[in-house]
């Protein structure tokens, strides 16, 4: 019965040295998680900054627009040709500007749907960590509570067995192997495969290389 004891022991301690990963695999979560939000409002910070460009081109455009249209009306009316030559070429400075404007406005506008494009991914992003973040603090509460109940059970009605008695080993397939036991499926970007709830073993991840 001691020896039983203390293989349980044992046992609780490994569990809770596997269950380390986690740990640190959710200190990661939110690292990045903070990490994604610094960067959301930078992105915030850049589009509000875009908008007030936006505004200034749109008035100086309207400026320009109004000094093009009262040269036109002086040329109209004027008489001199030196005004008139005077008044032409400074119309055509000014729908060169306002070509200038145009396309200036253009590209602004095109930067501003990639900066709300970018803050729609982040905060896309952002949801799902928030969301991998919670499961990983889930499972790690099912993962600790499952391994108190296997330990209290198994205490509770210990398992009569011959003295000098061995147990025959045998060879199982992965899929029995999985289908044997409680277990949680993991699919992140980083990690796939699945958590043994007894006893929380992760002995079924696989890293996800990133190309």
């Amino acid at each position: 019965m001691r020896a039983r004891i203390s293989a349980l022991e044992e046992s609780l301690r490994s569990s809770a040295a596997e269950s380390e990963p986690l740990r640190e695999q959710r200190r990661e979560a939110e690292t990045q998680l903070a990490s994604a939000r610094a960067e959301l409002e930078t992105v915030k910070r850049n589009c509000e900054a875009h908008e007030v460009k936006l505004r200034e081109i749109g008035e100086a455009f309207a400026v320009s627009e109004r000094e093009r249209l009262a040269l036109a009306l002086k040329v109209a009316d004027d008489t001199s040709s030196k005004e008139l030559a005077a008044a032409r070429e400074k119309v055509t400075q000014l729908q060169t500007q306002v070509v200038d404007a145009q396309n200036t406005l253009l590209t602004m506008r095109g930067e501003r749907d990639k900066v709300r494009q970018t803050l729609a991914e982040r905060d896309q992003r952002l949801e799902q960590e928030s969301q991998a973040l919670a499961t990983a603090n889930s499972d790690i509460e099912k993962a600790k509570q499952e391994a108190a109940t296997s330990q209290t059970t198994t205490t509770a009605t210990p398992t009569a067995q011959v003295p000098g008695a061995a147990q025959p080993a045998v060879a199982i397939t992965r899929d029995q192997a999985l289908a044997n036991s409680p277990r949680l499926i993991i699919e992140t970007p980083e990690l796939q495969g699945s958590i043994n709830l007894a006893g929380a073993q992760l002995d079924d991840l696989q890293t996800i290389a990133r190309g």
